[in-house]
């Protein structure tokens, strides 16, 4: 923009003095107003050329400009119109400054002598131009982010395709931008392990350079399957330092992690076949297969293709319980049997057991910042409210959290089931209810007054005795759609223990409440993951949920929750149609909206498949938050 900075600084601080040929512009005061100065009056005037030429000398010099670049500029940019060109080139000005100017051009003066530019005053305008230039140029790749979005981050690598699962649950295919993450993954994995090989022949520990290039290969495989293992293990965590970086989902995280543990296998098991074929080429195949180092390298290989073959989406949907318990121990044996693996052969010798401490380090420090979240929470009482069939509503009165768009928790029922350590991750909700209290006897409720009792009677005027007060209970509101497992044995009129572990979440939700119009999109019970979006008291916010008739008791219970002045569309029976929604803001005539969808697989897809193709028109910008547990 300013380019060099030097000159375009020297320029716009002398164009400020008013020069011989200025003319007055329209004023009040008998009919005198500002200065005006045509480029035409600049291009003739002798001593703007000079006393510019001079500062660009003088100003120009210790930054060592090309003289052509200080020609190009006073050629094009010094009579502020790039039409107009000045009388005189650079140089052949430069050359009547006679002698060093000294008298410093002051605000009332007119500019009809060489001034002299103080470094002061023109240091001011380089800063000023060098901050402007930097937040222009930080605009600019803003709004390229803004509009690449639909043609890299948002759009379906098979089209449709994306919380929705491919037929026959075959999986979850990536988005186009996690897609390009993942093909630079294994084009890496590709090049690392296929190049860089040199062979030395005759060699004493290689008869030929067959066997020599299959050691070579065989050790780097296993080095390059060690160091995916502490990423493969990080992707998986709810406590994940890139995740606090990166402002990633979790749930983006994890298919990371599917992709990058296909990975793994892959080196697993190439590691594995050319070890198999090295040793049974050198002939001491069976004496290498009876010793201790080699069995559990089969351990190894054969639990990393079990957890590969269990961690297939049908597998999961069958019983996700089962899935866990078995992911979790056969990611110990895989683990165990790499330590006794490299231990046994190599007794730690050359250091491949150091990338299994950071492998063990990241899952520690997970688990460990997961009990502290626990604890820091303590043991609560979960209190269950059948709101309609099939959903229940769990209330945890006295967690403190700053609740804000984004955040989900994962709750624990010790006392539910003989799997204690099962946990669900369910979006998080404030709770803030005004509860009868009493000092002295009450002609309504008693001392021990239950929990559920009074939360009816909460929007209801209660007599009390004389000393009686309304004491607010804060805590956590959660809407549990009963499913298979732990879920589906929630029964309503429980008051149950329950460990809390969260808040989780990411920053996301910044780039939407910054947008000028917020279009909140459920289905069902999605409605749990936008309440906090409602209340966000955000100005322009509207709401349009589609919830089966059955459901009509879940209206009912979240009305009070979801903000003031918040518009809102509700159908009974009957979906939205994503794209019907979009456009009706679009034509309101919104320039940025944030579009937040939680419901359903199809609904989610369908949304993000209009978001793309508004995006694409380019009218208008759209941000998109796509929150569905699709874990």
């Amino acid at each position: 923009m300013y380019d060099p900075v030097c000159a375009s600084a020297c320029g716009r601080t002398i164009q400020k003095f008013p020069l011989v040929c200025s003319t007055h512009g329209k004023g009040d005061h008998h009919g005198g107003g500002p200065m005006s100065t045509t480029p035409e009056c600049r291009a003739n005037d002798t001593s703007y050329l000079t006393t510019l030429a001079y500062c660009m000398k003088s100003k120009c010099a210790p930054s060592n400009i090309e003289a052509w670049r200080l020609e190009q500029w006073w050629w094009e940019k010094s009579t502020t119109d790039k039409s107009v060109h000045p009388v005189m080139d650079y140089e052949e000005t430069l050359a009547t400054v006679r002698k060093e100017p000294t008298r410093v051009p002051k605000k009332e003066d007119t500019l009809d002598f060489t001034g002299l530019i103080t470094d002061a005053s023109w240091k001011i305008e380089t800063m000023a131009e060098l901050y402007f230039e930097e937040q222009e140029t930080l605009h600019a790749r803003y709004g390229y982010r803004l509009r690449s979005k639909p043609y890299i981050l948002y759009p379906f690598s098979i089209p449709g395709y994306h919380v929705r699962s491919l037929p026959w649950l075959i999986g979850n295919p990536p988005l186009v931008g996690q897609s390009i993450y993942i093909a630079i993954f294994f084009i890496l994995n590709i090049v690392l392990t296929a190049g860089g090989y040199r062979s030395t022949q005759p060699n004493s520990w290689f008869p030929n350079r067959w066997q020599e290039i299959m050691a070579y290969v065989s050790c780097r495989t296993g080095v390059l399957a060690f160091a995916i293992l502490p990423l493969l293990l990080l992707f998986s965590s709810r406590n994940n330092i890139l995740l606090w970086c990166t402002n990633w989902s979790h749930s983006t995280f994890l298919l990371l992690h599917r992709w990058v543990g296909r990975a793994f296998a892959l080196q697993v098991i190439l590691h594995s076949i050319v070890e198999l074929q090295l040793y049974i080429g050198m002939g001491s195949y069976k004496e290498e297969l009876v010793k201790a180092y080699w069995a559990w390298g089969i351990v190894a290989t054969m639990t990393t293709v079990l957890l590969v073959t269990v961690s297939v989406l049908w597998f999961r949907r069958i019983s996700y319980e089962i899935f866990l318990i078995l992911h979790i121990v056969l990611a110990i044996f895989c683990i165990v049997g790499s330590w006794y693996h490299v231990e046994l052969l190599f007794y730690r010798k050359w250091g491949y057991e150091l990338w299994l401490y950071a492998a063990i380090a990241v899952w520690a420090f997970d688990r460990i910042l997961r009990v502290g979240r626990i604890a820091y929470t303590g043991l609560k009482q979960a209190h269950t409210t059948e709101v309609c069939p099939g959903i229940i509503r769990v209330d945890i009165p006295g967690v403190r959290w700053h609740v804000k768009p984004g955040l989900h928790a994962y709750l624990l029922f010790p006392t539910l089931s003989f799997r204690v350590w099962e946990s669900h991750p369910f979006s998080v909700s404030p709770l803030q209810l005004r509860l009868p209290y009493q000092e002295s006897d009450a002609s309504s409720g008693g001392p021990n007054q239950k929990f559920g009792d009074a939360e009816k009677s909460a929007n209801a005027t209660v007599t009390v005795g004389q000393h009686s007060r309304k004491e607010s209970i804060v805590g956590l509101r959660f809407y549990i759609r009963g499913a298979t497992g732990l879920t589906s044995m929630l029964r309503p009129g429980l008051v149950l223990p329950c460990l809390v572990e969260g808040p989780y979440g990411n920053r996301s939700s910044v780039t939407i409440l910054s947008s000028d119009r917020v279009v909140v999109i459920g289905g069902g019970i999605g409605i749990t993951g936008l309440l906090a979006y409602l209340s966000s008291g955000h100005v322009n916010t509207k709401l349009y949920w589609g919830v089966k008739e059955k459901y009509a008791g879940l209206v009912a219970d979240v009305e009070e929750q979801l903000g003031a002045g918040v518009e809102k569309e509700v159908r009974l029976g009957k979906r939205f149609v994503a794209e019907e929604v979009l456009n009706s803001e679009i034509e309101a005539g919104w320039k940025r909206i944030g579009v937040v969808v939680c419901g359903p697989p199809g609904l989610c897809d369908d949304v993000r498949a209009a978001v793309v193709r508004a995006g694409r028109a380019g009218k208008t910008e759209i941000e998109l938050e796509v929150d569905a547990f699709s874990w």
